[in-house]
């Protein structure tokens, strides 16, 4: 996991100079395509792709979940007056762990129903095939955001 947290740190380094270059909704569309692309790697689990490339793919997913991670946030809390920022970060924090929660638990549920069917690196594939697909679905809200941030 350290090659996606340090693809991820990177980005968020240097989020501000990239959102305020490309706005919003290309930060967040650009961020989920590349976290899409670096987790297709893991839908091969059971063809067994070298470990180099899973490591590449991690990398390139932190960058991706550092891309689409910052303009959410800073579109959310740049759309509010100054005083109801904590509340909203609370709210943030619970739906955010929630959702988490139900992804961690959608995502064993079908590992587990995978793992009666197929060897467990296939059944591993089989659940990242499925969390590849959730992914890809979160392109639909992106291209909602607005194009540029609102201060």
């Amino acid at each position: 996991m350290a090659p996606q947290a340090l693809g991820s740190a990177a980005v968020m380094l240097a989020s501000g100079r990239l959102l305020g270059r490309f706005g919003p909704r290309r930060m967040m569309l650009a961020g989920i395509a590349l976290s899409v692309l670096g987790t297709i790697a893991f839908t091969q689990l059971g063809s067994g792709p070298g470990g180099v490339l899973l490591s590449l793919s991690l990398l390139i997913r932190g960058v991706g979940l550092g891309a689409a991670t910052t303009p959410g946030m800073t579109t959310l809390y740049g759309s509010l007056e100054r005083s109801r920022i904590p509340r909203a970060a609370s709210a943030f924090n619970v739906v955010n762990r929630i959702g988490g929660s139900l992804g961690t638990a959608l995502l064993a549920a079908i590992l587990h129903n995978a793992l009666t069917a197929a060897p467990p690196p296939a059944a591993f594939g089989t659940t990242f095939t499925w969390a590849l697909a959730l992914s890809a679905l979160t392109l639909v809200p992106a291209l909602f955001f607005p194009q540029r941030s609102s201060r």
